[in-house]
């Protein structure tokens, strides 16, 4: 018997890209296979398109209430064997589903394939979601002693329902974006990941994006405090998962990283309205965030240096210009975490992006 494969599009006023999503998915040419689109209360033309397509595709519809919602709406009308979480700004190419499964094997608790970038209008822009060789294996030990494993976005994974069935329906307070993590984490804690490097699909790169909002300078106290908060919850979601299954997740572990330290420092430091605890708070955030980044292992040589530098003109600067110096990195990948990140092939062209998000950095420090 072959097995069943639910794509669940998850949708919200994307009504310009539904449709082709919409027809990436019905194009497969493995034939078990089922298409559900969750719309999540869109005000757009969603619902005409979705009706466009008539008994081609499964419907739900439900009001407003965010990215994990939809996803349960739409894994409770599922019945295939494994499950494709696609974002209705994506696509699928013909033989996604047909590579999925060839690659399948019954211990795998996901299974992730790569992405190739593509612009609004669905044209490849020559580069990949993730660079490869993408993670696969057992990567328990790394996800235990950070809290945080590399992994493809929404829809580049595929799960097994077995496992679906144990954390679904997932909580959505908090979930409203992201919910991939809570996912992805969870299942990488159960078990072995499989990994396929070719792109069978599109991620889709347009003005809505949040990481073209960071590009567009749009960075603001909201984006880092939900950033922030969906961090607390996912090192909850796995020491409360990983007391379930017997895996030791000590809860902390990701809140106490690199990472959340480094946003959590630039949240105080832009965004603190307390001035006297504030500076004292961004100060000791700012010593705390040295020490664990001159303790960091799997860091280019480079890095560390440029991050220490973007990160001491950010401390000295006021608020205003510290604003802009923290955009910069944003745009030039010296922030470590918060936004999807597209890896480019190596070039010199932007091989030295960090070492320019410095030296911009620096240029403003002395200009002001």
């Amino acid at each position: 018997m072959s097995l069943k494969v639910s794509i669940i599009i998850n949708n919200f006023n994307y009504g310009q890209f539904l449709g082709s999503c919409i027809e990436s998915a019905l194009a497969q040419t493995y034939q078990n296979i089922e298409v559900i689109v969750a719309d999540d209360g869109s005000t757009d033309n969603s619902q005409a398109i979705i009706e466009s397509f008539g008994a081609s595709v499964i419907a739900t519809y439900k009001s407003n209430g965010g990215q994990a919602s939809a996803l349960n709406a739409g894994f409770k009308r599922s019945t295939g064997h494994l499950v494709i979480f696609l974002d209705a700004d994506d696509l699928l190419k013909p033989y996604c589903v047909a590579e999925v499964v060839r690659h399948w094997h019954s211990d795998l608790m996901k299974l992730h394939f790569n992405l190739e970038v593509i612009d609004a209008a669905g044209e490849a822009i020559g580069c990949l979601y993730m660079k490869p060789p993408l993670p696969r294996g057992d990567l328990r030990g790394h996800l235990l002693t950070t809290g945080t494993v590399a992994s493809m976005g929404m829809s580049g994974n595929v799960f097994p329902r077995t496992f679906l069935e144990e954390v679904m329906p997932m909580p959505e307070t908090g979930w409203e974006r992201g919910a991939d993590t809570y996912l992805f984490n969870l299942a990488t804690l159960t078990g072995q990941v499989g990994a396929i490097d070719e792109a069978l699909g599109g991620y889709r790169v347009h003005g809505n994006n949040v990481s073209a909002k960071v590009k567009k300078g749009n960075v603001n106290k909201l984006a880092l405090r939900k950033f922030l908060q969906r961090e607390i919850l996912t090192d909850q979601s796995l020491n409360d998962y990983g007391r379930k299954i017997g895996v030791d997740y000590r809860l902390g572990t990701l809140t106490g990283s690199l990472p959340h330290i480094q946003q959590l420092f630039l949240h105080e430091k832009l965004y603190r309205e307390d001035r006297c605890f504030g500076e004292k708070n961004v100060r000791r955030l700012f010593f705390l965030y040295m020490k664990l980044l001159a303790t960091a292992k799997g860091l280019l040589l480079y890095k560390k240096p440029v991050i220490a530098a973007w990160s001491l003109v950010i401390m000295l600067l006021p608020k205003f210009l510290a604003e802009r110096v923290v955009v910069l990195g944003y745009q030039h990948g010296v922030v470590l975490a918060a936004t999807r990140v597209v890896s480019r092939p190596p070039t010199k062209k932007n091989s030295g992006a960090g070492a320019l998000a410095a030296a911009g950095a620096l240029a403003i420090c002395f200009a002001a």
